[in-house]
């Protein structure tokens, strides 16, 4: 019985559990080497800034600076920095009052939120050190929602463990 339970659990865990691709991003004090951070966010996924700073106070800033109105594209495995564009621009197929970006009651967390549709390459931003001249680029590559159809060979083996335990 200990067996058929620690299955289901197991189960249980591989469809729930296959969502939780979300992160956080500590909002740092300053940054000490430049680096890339790369991640990948399904329909309905966030990223969460904790504790932005206001603006025009801090060692690190965010750019684009209106994180919360547009990014900059990703392109393949780069970001284009040329220049920053709005979420609907980055996201064409997510539906007209799709909320983006969110921002806590605190008003110092930012939550940027992946529509389901995908329907983007993704976006990116940046956290420069004004003092040290660093950076650390976020780069979000965007898919569509996932489904617990990709769980089905998960499902397959895990029937499989279970008949050769009980025949």
């Amino acid at each position: 019985m200990k067996r058929v339970l620690t299955s289901f659990c197991l189960l249980a865990f591989l469809v729930v559990g296959a969502n939780a691709a979300s992160f956080t991003v500590d909002y740092p004090a300053s940054i000490t080497a430049t680096t890339v951070a790369k991640h990948e966010l399904y329909g309905n996924e966030t990223c969460t800034l904790k504790s932005v700073p206001p603006k025009a106070s801090g060692r690190v800033v965010t750019d684009p600076a209106e994180l919360s109105l547009k990014a900059y594209p990703l392109k393949g495995d780069e970001c284009d920095l040329t220049g920053a564009q709005t979420w609907a621009t980055l996201f064409p197929k997510a539906s007209a009052n799709f909320d983006f970006a969110s921002t806590a009651l605190k008003l110092s967390d930012i939550t940027l939120k992946m529509p389901p549709q995908g329907g983007g390459e993704g976006y990116c931003f940046v956290l420069k050190d004004t003092t040290s001249q660093h950076t650390t680029t976020y780069q979000v590559k965007a898919h569509a929602v996932r489904t617990a159809a990709a769980v089905i060979p998960f499902v397959g083996a895990l029937s499989l463990v279970l008949l050769n335990m009980y025949s």
